[in-house]
């Protein structure tokens, strides 16, 4: 992973194997980010994602183990009980 900072931005460039919402956490706690939005493109192979299922009212993981486009990436950084919390959405 390589990031870059540019004023108030900082683009992160993951490389094949980082796991994307750990590489954005540690980008934020090298910067000292508390609070941002975050956008992406790119590709992935081997991810877990979270559905909601909004019957029963709780979150299920399912794994996608094949290489798949990110045709968006859209979220929010903020802190939860004193740690870095990603609120991602992911297509």
């Amino acid at each position: 992973m390589d990031a870059k900072r540019f004023g108030a931005k900082i683009l992160i460039r993951c490389d094949k194997g980082d796991e994307i919402v750990e590489s954005i956490k540690k980008v934020c706690l090298d910067n000292k980010v508390k609070l941002a939005a975050v956008t992406g493109i790119g590709a992935v192979n081997n991810v877990i994602i979270g559905l909601f299922d909004p019957v029963e009212k709780k979150y299920h993981q399912a794994e996608v183990d094949k290489t798949e486009e990110i045709t968006g990436l859209n979220g929010i950084i903020s802190n939860m009980n004193g740690d870095i919390y990603l609120h991602v959405h992911i297509t």
